[in-house]
């Protein structure tokens, strides 16, 4: 049995038969370097670490990926609450009822279901803030320490509900 690694994704596999994979595709038995993968090459048929420029720029890009990682997270978060919510039907039904009512001047109405509106608005500047927070970040450890706290937002929600808005004249 052998440990193998591919020679483009630097795929490690472990207590394999090595007859199944080629070497033009495959390290058989290398040397595993004791760091991060980002740090490795491949340099013939063995594995190396990168040259420290190499690394330095490995790193900062890990980084960079990490925060649009985690400011990714905090929207599909922030979504993901929002829905807990609101089905994405139900939006779209009070964002009619709204236009609807803003044409008519229904201001009851338009009250009513604006506070939806402002509701969501304020859980789009919580988003906004944390995002921002990732930006000033020097180290992944801090990335992915950082948090969307939405409690609060949830507990705030308006509870507009279709049928209500509806029923407004």
């Amino acid at each position: 049995m052998a440990t193998v690694v591919n020679k483009t994704t630097l795929r490690v596999i472990k207590s394999v038969d090595p007859i199944y994979y080629q070497d033009e595709e495959w390290l058989i038995d290398p040397e595993i370097p004791d760091a991060p993968k980002r740090h490795w090459k491949v340099d013939g048929d063995s594995l190396t670490l990168k040259s420290a420029a190499e690394i330095i720029e490995a790193d900062a890009q890990w980084l960079a990926d990490t925060k649009a990682d985690k400011k990714e997270s905090f929207k599909s978060e922030l979504g993901d609450a929002l829905r807990s919510k609101y089905t994405d039907d139900e939006k779209l039904s009070l964002l009619l009822i709204l236009q609807l009512a803003v044409a008519s001047e229904n201001t009851a109405r338009v009250a009513y279901v604006s506070q939806l509106a402002a509701w969501i608005d304020e859980g789009q500047e919580l988003l906004y803030a944390a995002q921002d927070n990732v930006d000033p970040a020097t180290s992944v450890e801090e990335v992915n320490a950082m948090e969307l706290n939405l409690d609060a937002w949830l507990a705030a929600d308006p509870q507009v509900v279709i049928r209500t808005a509806k029923g407004i004249e």
